[in-house]
């Protein structure tokens, strides 16, 4: 995702393109409970890092479904985060979450599902912390727990 954000725009904006009349780009996510940097040898950044290149990408995204748009193409993207990002972090056990909602917003989500870790700190923290998620909506795919899941529609429609 990070090297896609820096690629240099395409001279010729139907360069990735050329062989289809209708594209979708999607930008996925998922594993996301750290702030900081996880290996002091890589590029320094973390979380803010990351939400820079995510969001750099979308906006070039949105400039070539203008261009495309002009050639009678379509183009469309999604962003698409699929799970564990309340926990498990050091600082998870601390906040509960609550220091990824900040974060998660600035990725501008279109679409989320929950992994195994968001009910690290029990379903009603869970909804709590999806309750202050203000850029997505959260649906409960992949829980097989009927409770779990109908929990999580009613989260959704608060």
């Amino acid at each position: 995702m990070c090297c896609a954000a820096r690629d240099a725009p395409p001279k010729d904006i139907n360069y990735p393109f050329k062989e289809f009349k209708d594209t979708i780009r999607f930008f996925h996510f998922n594993d996301v409970y750290e702030l900081a940097d996880q290996n002091e040898k890589l590029i320094a950044g973390g979380a803010p890092r990351f939400v820079t290149a995510l969001n750099l990408a979308q906006k070039r995204a949105k400039e070539w479904k203008q261009q495309l748009a002009e050639n009678g193409k379509q183009f469309g993207d999604i962003t698409v985060f699929s799970g564990d990002l309340l926990s498990p972090s050091k600082i998870s056990t601390t906040y509960e979450g609550e220091q990824m909602v900040a974060p998660f917003n600035a990725c501008k989500v279109d679409v989320s599902m929950p992994g195994n870790h968001e009910f690290d700190f029990g379903a009603v923290q869970m909804r709590k912390m999806i309750a202050k998620m203000t850029t997505s909506e959260y649906r409960p795919l992949g829980v097989h727990d009927e409770e779990k899941a109908e929990f999580l529609k009613k989260s959704a429609e608060m």
